[in-house]
């Protein structure tokens, strides 16, 4: 069926129920998206959900969190803003999965705030490893929300997201490379990054076909995904890779 996906009866149910129009919104916007392409981008968020019930699952068991600091706060920032200040046009079901990653964040966050100090090396970020990282997802915050009221910004947030995954990408590899102890590392996660970002970035170039900056970022992530992936099969391996410290 073509045109909306809506909420039977939403006059009926704000009226009886208070629903507010936030609640009472199109469930998946079929008009400006195919349904293709809302599968494709609802399996990849759908995919970095269980990654990140993994992660939160790995940082109780090994008390590490693998995500590095920058990473994580620009991480927890876009949430923030995509979640509660900046709406996609997606849908109602989108909105909620963006949600579902920002409190699943609240958690990982707090732990990056309690365990990230070893990821960080230089020693003024490492005294004050906290306000430092509220600072830096403050920051992060900030750039997200004048990135999108200047015009740079698609209505779902695809520059901002893909510049943050283009850095959490590459932190990963220089991270691994970093870093002896490396058994908190998990290749189910790699596999989930890669695979989740990989469908989206398929509904990337389908849904923004002339957009080639966003493209760009979305071949960059795919090369260093697959590097991270081929890093950690090689230490199951127990092939010896070279570490900075």
């Amino acid at each position: 069926m073509n045109g909306l996906v809506i909420i039977p009866n939403v006059s009926l149910l704000k009226t009886n129920f208070g629903l507010s129009d936030a609640t009472a919104m199109d469930l998946l916007n079929t008009v400006d998206y195919t349904i293709p392409e809302l599968a494709l981008f609802g399996t990849g968020c759908f995919l970095w959900v269980i990654a990140y019930g993994i992660l939160i699952r790995n940082i109780i068991v090994y008390r590490r969190i693998e995500m590095p600091t920058v990473a994580g706060c620009g991480n927890f920032a876009w949430e923030i803003m995509y979640s509660w200040f900046i709406i996609t046009d997606m849908g109602s079901l989108m909105l909620w999965g963006y949600r579902a990653w920002f409190f699943l964040d609240i958690f990982i966050w707090a732990m990056l705030l309690r365990y990230g100090k070893e990821d960080t090396f230089l020693p003024p970020f490492r005294k004050y490893f906290i306000p430092y990282s509220i600072v830096l997802t403050a920051v992060w915050a900030a750039a997200f929300w004048f990135m999108k009221q200047a015009g740079y910004e698609t209505s779902i947030g695809a520059i901002s997201a893909y510049l943050l995954n283009t850095v959490i990408s590459v932190l990963y590899v220089v991270n691994f490379y970093r870093v002896r102890d490396r058994e908190h590392y998990s290749i189910t996660i790699a596999w989930l990054k890669f695979l989740g970002t990989g469908l989206i970035s398929v509904f990337m170039f389908i849904h923004y076909p002339d957009n080639h900056f966003l493209q760009l970022f979305a071949v960059i992530i795919t090369v260093f995904d697959v590097w991270y992936v081929g890093l950690l099969h090689a230490h199951r391996r127990h092939v010896v890779i070279a570490y900075e410290r």
